[in-house]
C-alpha cells in the first residue's frame, strides 16, 4: 500500500517509476490471498503467519491501484483531447 501515493497524475515520471517498481515486484511475489493458510497448515512460523495474514490486503491494494490508474488515464485523456470548435 505504501507505493500507491507514487501513482500521481500530476507527476508522470514518478508514476512511471512506481509502475516499474510494482512490475518488478509483482513478478517475484505471487498475488494470492493466503490469509486462511493457518487453517490448512498448523506448522507455520509466526513470520509465515504474519505474511499470510497480510495477503488479505491484496484486494484493497488492487482496488486502490486500479482507481488511481483510471484517474491517471482520465486525466491524460482530457489533457490530450483535441478541442474542435466548429
Amino acid at each position: 500500500m505504501a507505493v500507491l501515493p507514487g501513482l500521481d497524475p500530476n507527476d508522470i515520471k514518478k508514476t512511471l517509476v512506481t509502475l516499474h517498481f510494482i512490475l518488478i515486484f509483482s513478478g517475484m511475489i505471487p498475488f494470492i490471498d493466503c490469509s486462511t493458510a493457518h487453517e490448512h497448515h498448523s506448522d507455520l512460523t509466526e513470520e509465515e503467519l504474519l505474511v499470510c495474514e497480510s495477503t488479505a490486503q491484496f484486494e484493497d491494494f488492487i482496488l486502490i491501484f486500479l482507481d488511481r490508474i483510471f484517474v491517471i488515464i482520465e486525466s491524460s485523456v482530457t489533457e490530450h483531447a483535441r478541442l474542435d470548435t466548429k
